[in-house]
């Protein structure tokens, strides 16, 4: 695929098969239908006009031509020389490509960069998956939240807990935005989900999904988030351009399964895979960004682990480059059996300056909902993740509890003073 660079006439971006205005004894004829098109009209696979992007010297000699064109729509102009500055209506243009006239072959799908003056030639499955994004105008908005329900939560004794809520389908997106969700943890599934706003759409993020095929989707997500920050559970499949992309465009925290096999705990062998990917990037000239990565854990029933090799299990967290923890549950896995495992998790990863975030079913009626809420902030918990729905009632039990009661009540029970 080659690249050619000139100076972009309005914004936006085309897609076509290239056609070529050439000349005869100073006149310009009209470009021949390129052979791919014929083969579409002839076997009617075309519901709609093919759209051709015109290859020209003269940009005045395309202007004067485009509208005598009847077999295409013409939606992109290159030219060699240099356009004037009045914009045509629906069509994008990049002018002053050096050379133009040689370095074209005929009948190649051409992508046409309007805002950046880039004319993409042969583009690969992944460019053109990144056009199909931005030309459906899937582009991040960013939201300033002022309602009062978007505040965070704040404790009585002045602590800010972080409350996350659960998506893997549009519809809980919107639930929890309402809702006033302070960041959003995306499910990634083939199947539907229970528990969520409108189980049986398609995921937000699938699974198993190829590189190209992963920048409508992000994209997507961006754009249904509104600025607010994504947690993404990974099993190390999501590295990709498209990726970077769009961390570039949203703050993007990936969660990784910890690798004890490894010696970056496969934080820092997944940063080097990243750290590719962004090289490639810049040789693309598309703005990217490595994502944030953090380690989310399968909380057991554990033995007995002693306070060093806690120690030396979270540093190294630290040092290859995780910036929070999140905890899952397993099936008949209580916070009673894991207290003690928990509470020097807690301290630990706080000593390293990382966060750490439980999973929770708060259920506003029911009392154990409230006793493991008070346990999660007693050992030193400072996120919440539940289900959209759930996140009003949690914010608003939040700031009428008191973390410092909650923390000496966990040391009492630690010490067996409490049942």
């Amino acid at each position: 695929m080659a690249r050619l660079r000139g100076i972009g006439l309005g914004s936006g971006m085309a897609l076509g098969t290239s056609a070529t205005i050439r000349q005869q004894s100073g006149i310009p004829l009209s470009p021949e239908v390129p052979a791919s098109i014929v083969q579409r009209l002839a076997s009617r696979r075309d519901s709609e006009k093919p759209e051709i992007i015109l290859v020209v010297e003269d940009f005045a000699h395309a202007v004067a031509l485009a509208g005598t064109i009847k077999w295409a729509d013409v939606v992109g102009i290159v030219a060699e020389k240099l356009a004037p500055d009045t914009p045509l209506p629906g069509i994008k243009v990049v002018s002053g490509v050096l050379n133009l006239m040689e370095r074209m072959e005929e009948d190649l799908l051409l992508l046409l960069d309007a805002s950046n003056g880039v004319v993409l030639i042969d583009p690969d499955p992944m460019e053109i998956a990144q056009y199909q994004a931005e030309y459906d105008h899937i582009a991040p908005r960013q939201r300033i939240f002022l309602e009062e329900q978007h505040l965070p939560a704040v404790t009585s004794d002045k602590r800010t807990i972080l409350v996350i809520a659960q998506v893997a389908y549009p519809n809980d997106v919107e639930m929890a935005l309402e809702a006033g969700a302070d960041a959003l943890y995306v499910y990634r599934s083939t199947e539907s989900l229970g528990g969520f706003a409108f189980a049986g759409e398609p995921p937000l993020l699938p699974l198993n999904l190829a590189e190209f095929q992963l920048y409508s989707p992000l994209s997507i997500l961006i754009e249904a988030s509104q600025g607010k920050p994504l947690l993404i559970p990974d099993d190390y499949t999501l590295a990709s351009s498209a990726l970077l992309e769009a961390a570039a465009r949203a703050e993007i925290t990936l969660l990784l399964n910890p690798r004890e096999d490894l010696e970056g705990w496969g934080l820092a062998e997944y940063r080097e895979a990243l750290v590719d990917y962004e090289a490639e990037c810049e040789e693309r000239e598309r703005p990217s960004k490595i994502p944030l990565l953090g380690l989310e854990i399968c909380v057991k029933v554990r033995g007995e682990e002693s306070e060093a090799d806690l120690q030396a299990m979270v540093a190294k967290w630290a040092e290859n480059g995780a910036t929070r923890v999140s905890l899952l549950w397993e099936t008949g896995s209580w916070i009673e059996e894991s207290m003690g495992w928990l509470e020097s998790l807690c301290v630990t990863c706080g000593n390293y300056g990382l966060p750490v975030i439980a999973e929770l079913n708060y259920d506003v009626a029911a009392e154990e909902s409230d006793v493991l809420l008070r346990s999660f902030l007693g050992v030193g918990v400072s996120g919440l993740r539940v289900i959209a729905e759930q996140v009003p009632a949690l914010k608003q039990a939040l700031r009428g509890i008191n973390v410092s009661v909650c923390r000496a009540l966990v040391v009492k029970y630690l010490q067996g003073g409490a049942e």
